[in-house]
């Protein structure tokens, strides 16, 4: 059972590295809307804890992506792209504090979804 646990980690490890940077960028958008949803989930089920661990796990996700643009050669992308996460982890930090975080995270749902539909555009132009 390791062994094919192993297995198949490294098999998505080398799919990840291989990827284009259109498709990381999809999949990590995906990630995190796929923990948003989670988080809003889990707070209709009264699972509050639960809730914010994937409001966190979104906001390191989102840090991270801030974290590595490139702000010497983005240009206006990586700036708009800057503020966006600004946003996105405003949001988010709102929703962890807050009693009836829903709206914040629907808010987030409203920035992430265009984004990741953005990247999944630009990898299919991609040859």
């Amino acid at each position: 059972m390791n062994q094919m646990l192993s297995s198949y980690q490294h098999t998505a490890v080398s799919s990840i590295a291989n990827s284009r940077p259109e498709t990381l960028m999809v999949m990590l958008y995906e990630g995190m809307i796929s923990k948003v949803k989670q988080a809003i989930e889990k707070f209709d089920a009264g699972q509050v804890v639960q809730a914010r661990e994937a409001i966190i796990r979104t906001m390191r996700i989102a840090d991270a992506l801030q974290e590595n643009l490139n702000m010497e050669n983005g240009g206006e992308v990586v700036k708009n792209l800057e503020r966006l996460y600004d946003y996105l982890i405003t949001e988010l930090a709102s929703a962890n504090r807050a009693d009836s975080p829903k709206s914040s995270l629907y808010n987030v749902l409203k920035v992430l979804e265009p984004l990741r539909d953005g990247f999944k555009q630009l990898e299919q132009k991609q040859p």
